[in-house]
């Protein structure tokens, strides 16, 4: 398994399946691409031909074309925007994974800022040398993009407290990668 399948196996394991959660701003969602982000995703041609299926949400999973939507989804505005294929895997698996949960802009500047480069949320030939040249090492690296993570989680409003624990969970599950 290559770097972007094994960091894409463990974002997909957060992200879960199907929801249409009424209390998630991103509405409806597959395999964390929500609908109200990302109404031009493919995909959800796929979701809206199956929902009259007897078995749906579960039908979803075994919709080859759809899972290969998904991969195509994260790979072309996740890993590649990201530059991750240029990055060592724990820290692409820890930048990819933020990019989904929190943003690739975001995840970008958190990134950045880390490695002391002018955020301007894009990972460029600038970022990638110093995250190159950075003393802690990828891992290192990895931990103070973890760090953001986990200030941002802390500062969103009330209507976060029903996901903290979860998104708390999933941070720490990232820092077994670095272990």
């Amino acid at each position: 398994m290559n770097g972007f399948e094994q960091a894409l196996a463990l974002t997909l394991r957060f992200e879960g399946g199907y929801a249409n959660d009424p209390s998630d701003p991103g509405g409806e969602t597959y395999c964390g691409i929500a609908r109200n982000r990302s109404r031009d995703w493919i995909g959800w041609l796929a979701v809206d031909a199956l929902k009259g299926e007897p078995d749906f949400p579960r039908c979803l999973a075994r919709d080859q074309l759809l899972q290969s939507d998904v991969r195509d989804f994260y790979r072309k505005r996740f890993w590649l925007r990201l530059a991750c294929d240029q990055m060592p895997d724990s820290l692409a698996s820890v930048v990819f994974d933020t990019a989904v949960h929190c943003g690739p802009e975001r995840a970008a500047r958190w990134f950045q800022a880390a490695l002391s480069v002018e955020p301007d949320g894009v990972v460029g030939p600038k970022t990638l040398e110093a995250a190159r040249d950075y003393p802690a090492g990828p891992k290192g690296l990895a931990r103070a993009v973890i760090e953001q993570r986990r200030i941002h989680y802390a500062v969103l409003g009330p209507w976060a407290d029903r996901f903290r624990k979860g998104w708390e969970n999933r941070v720490s599950e990232l820092e077994t990668l670095l272990a």
